[in-house]
């Protein structure tokens, strides 16, 4: 009898080690975060969101930025499976308050998300030292400071000052003539 129980003791004890040899269950471990490295920044600029720590699931990884502007989903760019150090860049259209949202997950019910510390975006400043020059009767020459960092300028034109404005120049110059003018 005591035999007996010994084995049946024994069994039980390898069936409870099952688990342990058995592949893990699918869980989330260790800890990462996400961060753009600015708090600030102008429309138009590239700004890179990259990812810091590690995440560990027990089956396919699949991982995910998602793009917020002022607390709106603007869109979501999904990576391939398994490629937890990721970065993504943007480039923002418009001013407003941009945050990551870094979204790993397996392929059952397990995931994990995180978000990143805002980054303001706004316009850049207007051009300083803005000065117009008549060249002769009918040509104006605009000249202007240029702004760090801006890829180019607009010019825009109105007869009144309350509008509405034209678009009538683009350029990369600090100066346009604005020629064939009525006097």
């Amino acid at each position: 009898m005591k035999k007996v129980l010994s084995a049946a003791l024994c069994a039980v004890l390898l069936l409870g080690l099952a688990p342990a040899v058995a592949p893990p269950a699918l869980m989330v471990t260790g800890g990462v975060g996400i961060d753009a490295g600015v708090s600030a920044a102008y429309v138009g600029d590239t700004v890179t969101f990259r990812t810091f720590g590690f995440v560990s699931f027990g089956g396919t990884l699949l991982t995910a930025f998602r793009y917020y502007r002022n607390m709106e989903l603007l869109f979501e760019r999904a990576f391939p499976p398994n490629n937890p150090w990721v970065s993504d860049s943007i480039q923002p259209a418009s001013p407003g308050r941009y945050i990551a949202h870094l979204r790993m997950s397996d392929s059952g019910p397990n995931e994990f998300s995180v978000f990143s510390a805002p980054v303001q975006v706004s316009l850049r400043p207007a051009p300083k030292n803005v000065t117009v020059a008549p060249v002769n009767g009918t040509a104006l020459k605009i000249t202007w400071g240029a702004v760090p960092g801006a890829g180019g300028y607009e010019v825009w034109r109105s007869e009144f000052r309350a509008g509405p404005y034209a678009l009538v120049r683009a350029t990369t110059a600090t100066s346009w003539s604005n020629t064939y003018l009525t006097p």
